[in-house]
């Protein structure tokens, strides 16, 4: 998108929420900076704001808004990651946590056997591209990377 932005080529963004533009009050505020430079207009359908107006001029009300709604998103994100703690702790003293414990890894050898690795492994030694693989073997581009890496 950048891209297109460099080139001309876009001139408004629609954002479903303001808490989806960024993951705290700064990325979102320098995503609108960056925007408001280039004179593109960002509009935030759930809050029915935007940041450019018709003739080019930034929405004061928008700007303050966006940081008080930006602000709330993050409080919530950061209120939603300590339940998750404690969620994750009263699970462990229950003894239903499932998570792998801390600097365990899973036996390489054994993650090489496993079908898929080991189809990616042949196609990779065949010569076919990571995107190529990911479709065939039905795998995500980053496992294939991890694959290069182990088997190098």
């Amino acid at each position: 998108m950048l891209t297109l932005i460099e080139k001309g080529m876009v001139d408004s963004i629609s954002c479903h929420s303001i808490d989806r533009c960024g993951r705290d009050l700064l990325d979102i505020l320098s995503v609108i900076r960056f925007m408001n430079e280039k004179l593109i207009p960002m509009i935030f359908i759930q809050q029915g704001l935007r940041t450019i107006d018709d003739k080019g001029k930034e929405n004061a009300i928008s700007k303050m808004m966006i940081s008080i709604l930006g602000t709330v998103a993050e409080m919530e994100r950061s209120r939603i990651r300590e339940n998750q703690k404690e969620g994750i702790e009263l699970a462990k003293l229950r003894g239903v946590y499932k998570g792998r414990r801390k600097g365990s890894k899973s036996d390489i050898q054994k993650w090489i056997q496993k079908p898929k690795i080991a189809k990616t492994i042949e196609y990779l030694k065949k010569g076919y591209k990571a995107s190529e693989i990911s479709k065939i073997v039905g795998v995500h581009v980053n496992t294939i990377t991890k694959v290069k890496r182990v088997i190098e």
